[in-house]
């Protein structure tokens, strides 16, 4: 998949969202996750909601794109990086992707993991 030269040149601002960011009732549904893995983002990027943090990492995840290339609408790419491994190493991702995308999750990890920048 071919990152989306859109997305770099008019991500929208941080107050907006784009087609790729949770909705509500999926922010709900994935959000008990991060206690029970206790993985609240820890890392230094004080303005980023542990929402903001996922949205960066899913856009990443379903746009195949570097790091690099997160819209600025996220928080930094080498943040939301740090946050999908860490996520990564305790399982939080697989369960994340598990909640909102059910069987194609293995798939979609898989993917990301073959694509490089990711352990």
């Amino acid at each position: 998949m071919k990152c989306p030269a859109i997305a770099l040149v008019s991500a929208p601002g941080p107050s907006q969202h784009t087609s790729h960011d949770l909705t509500h009732e999926q922010w709900h549904r994935i959000r008990p996750l991060f206690t029970l893995f206790d993985a609240m983002p820890t890392l230094g990027h004080r303005h980023a909601s542990t929402r903001e943090a996922v949205n960066g990492v899913l856009w990443k995840i379903v746009n195949a794109c570097a790091w690099l290339n997160v819209p600025r609408s996220y928080p930094a790419g080498p943040y939301c990086q740090d946050i999908c491994m860490e996520w990564d190493q305790k399982g939080l991702l697989a369960a994340i992707l598990h909640e909102l995308h059910g069987d194609a999750a293995p798939r979609m990890l898989e993917e990301a993991r073959r694509a490089g920048e990711m352990p």
